[in-house]
């Protein structure tokens, strides 16, 4: 359940939109997601399952020493275990979406991955 969208997705009228929004000037249209409903994506954009495994290689090991996550960084902090363990996931994968919360690293972990 979202806030004005009941949860059976039928055509209803939005609440709580404030004294501007009027019956007819907001209404939610019926969504359908299912994966049948969706275009194919363009051959030159699908991934093989392949492509999504860790990646195997002989720079591997040599990426994970080059990151030194149990040294100190030039500013004297030290990376916490969540930022160590976000650097391998992406050493590994080669490709990675950063998208923690605010507040925890994701530069510096940016920062120590790309300098690997």
């Amino acid at each position: 359940y979202q806030a004005g969208v009941p949860s059976n997705r039928k055509e209803t009228q939005a609440t709580n939109l404030g004294p501007q929004a009027n019956s007819s000037s907001c209404t939610m249209s019926s969504y359908n997601l299912s994966a049948s409903s969706l275009p194919q994506l363009p051959p030159e954009l699908l991934f093989p399952a392949k492509r999504t495994l860790p990646v195997e290689d002989e720079y591997r090991q040599t990426l994970i020493k080059n990151a030194n996550l149990s040294g100190v960084l030039k500013n004297g902090w030290k990376l916490h275990s969540h930022q160590k363990a976000g650097i391998l996931r992406g050493i590994k994968m080669r490709r990675l979406v950063l998208a923690y919360d605010m507040g925890l690293g994701k530069t510096v972990m940016a920062c120590v991955w790309a300098n690997a």
